[in-house]
């Protein structure tokens, strides 16, 4: 459900060609331990 928000969204913010990017993780929960994965991907150094 909530993906399905983020996805819409997504788009809309395309439509308006505004650039962006949607990551969904799968199995992971909104908390610390995933952010550090998503940084370490986004921001390599």
């Amino acid at each position: 459900m909530i993906s399905a928000h983020n996805e819409h969204l997504s788009s809309l913010l395309w439509k308006k060609d505004l650039a962006h990017q949607l990551a969904i993780w799968q199995g992971g929960n909104h908390d610390w331990p995933v952010w550090r994965e998503m940084i370490q991907q986004d921001l390599p150094w």
